[in-house]
């Protein structure tokens, strides 16, 4: 699995590489959405890991950007952000709090990417 995985603490950006790397998936890791979206016009993934709470270009509005790209990608939101959060597109990412247990978060992975692939059949 291809993975953009997006947020601005190299902590969370080197675990989310070093597990599901070893776990054998690709990750693309970005520390803002503005590099993250350059990504988005040259590559294709199969999930979008996204923090929600980040200098410049938060989530919600890499969210919309990505919507008017026309990206279809399954998005999983990775947050310690405890308040109410509704994106603004039909993208309807999933919620995952931080901090985030790595199996879970692939299981959520597969199974986003599974429907994902189910749709556009």
């Amino acid at each position: 699995m291809k993975i953009l995985a997006i947020d601005d603490e190299v902590l969370i950006l080197n675990l989310f590489a070093s597990f599901f790397g070893r776990r054998g998936h690709e990750v693309c890791s970005c520390l803002s959405a503005a590099e993250a979206l350059g990504h988005l016009r040259d590559e294709e993934f199969d999930v979008i890991l996204l923090d929600l709470i980040m200098p410049g270009m938060d989530g919600n509005e890499f969210i919309r950007h990505a919507f008017k790209m026309g990206i279809e990608t399954p998005i999983i939101v990775v947050t310690a952000y405890s308040g109410k959060f509704e994106p603004e597109t039909p993208l309807n990412p999933l919620i995952v709090s931080k901090p985030v247990d790595c199996m879970e978060l692939e299981e959520h992975m597969l199974d986003a990417v599974a429907r994902s692939k189910a749709i556009h059949v």
